[in-house]
């Protein structure tokens, strides 16, 4: 993004980007949820998870409370510089610190919000990962790792679960995995004409439904889904880089205040809610830490904090977090943001 941003300022690529590529996005999104969730087993999430689950649950929680009192905070700043927009990108910002960068182009594209604020807003809450990241690894660094073994094939079979088979890329799961998801795609689309259902929320639960009712059969194609939705995510981003080459003057014009105060509240209280929590319900703060990882980050950063900890047996556990986080994600933003954050912004200051 930064890259294709870059290039738009200085004249590489048009200023204007052209006008299809708005539907290129929304395909994009429609997509890429299903392929990175073919592998979204319930049975095998509730299972696995045990009391990292319980912390996750006050993890997002906590999110949802640091957005709401963040935006409080900055109503006025988001109100100045992006108008009736701003309700908009703190929802997709509370998305993505539930589950990810697939719950955030979800709500982005639910909305339709404008290239630039996506930009700005991305980049401020990277600059604020790049804070958190360390300080949690930094919160366990009195916790030692596990001697339990990390067993590469069984967690990369029930994290995307067909249960037994391990991780393929054929030209079969690779067909198989595009022919379902575009078939999500379709029917979501379906629903959103019939009942004005958001697209992405739609196809994150039908995609998770068919992964929990036929895990041993999509479980194969789980693998290919993830590689190629994982390839959308950029191109989606890469994409609203392009659309915004006006993003830095955006910021230094003062947009950056609001976003840095919702992201500061979001993030406080997201840890102390959290932590909080653990401490009550005496959850080991390991758990504590990959699960609130798994919100603010995503599976694979979950489970980089767990391996790098030596906190083997606690990998897949974080993996699992992690995608019921994409699962949900989107659709605790958009609630939030049209429940709560949309009606704080048409109150009289």
């Amino acid at each position: 993004m930064l890259i294709t941003a870059s290039m738009a300022a200085v004249g590489v690529l048009p200023e204007v980007p052209s006008p299809h590529v708005s539907a290129l996005q929304s395909l994009v999104v429609n997509l890429a949820t299903p392929l990175l969730l073919l592998g979204a087993d319930l049975k095998v999430i509730f299972r696995r998870t045990g009391v990292m689950l319980v912390a996750f649950a006050f993890g997002s929680l906590g999110t949802l409370v640091g957005a709401t009192a963040g935006f409080l905070l900055a109503r006025g700043g988001f109100l100045r510089h992006m108008g009736q927009s701003g309700w908009e990108v703190a929802a997709a910002l509370t998305a993505k610190n539930i589950g990810g960068g697939l719950n955030f182009m979800g709500v982005v594209d639910a909305l339709g919000i404008d290239g630039n604020f996506v930009s700005a807003a991305l980049a401020v809450d990277n600059v604020l990962g790049l804070l958190y990241f360390p300080f949690v690894m930094w919160l366990g660094r009195n916790h030692p790792g596990d001697k339990e073994a990390a067993r590469g094939g069984e967690v990369e079979s029930e994290a995307a679960p067909g249960g037994s088979q391990r991780a393929e890329l054929t030209l079969e799961t690779l067909s198989g995995a595009l022919f379902i998801s575009f078939g999500i795609a379709a029917a979501s689309n379906a629903l959103n004409g019939m009942f004005h259902l958001p697209v992405a929320s739609s196809a994150a639960g039908l995609a998770v439904l068919l992964a929990t009712l036929f895990a041993p059969q999509l479980g194969r194609l789980a693998y290919s889904g993830d590689l190629v939705g994982r390839q959308l995510l950029y191109f989606f981003f890469a994409s609203v880089g392009a659309a915004s080459g006006g993003a830095a003057s955006s910021l230094s014009s003062g947009m950056a205040y609001p976003l840095v105060t919702f992201g500061f509240a979001l993030y406080l209280l997201h840890l102390a809610i959290i932590l909080g929590a653990g401490r009550l319900l005496r959850i080991p703060l390991p758990d504590v830490l990959l699960a609130s990882n798994a919100n603010i980050g995503n599976p694979a950063t979950a489970a980089a904090m767990a391996n790098a900890r030596g906190w083997n047996s606690r990998v897949l556990p974080a993996i699992l977090s992690g995608t019921l986080g994409n699962i949900i994600g989107t659709a605790a933003g958009l609630l939030l943001g049209q429940a709560v954050l949309q009606p704080l912004t048409a109150m009289t200051p």
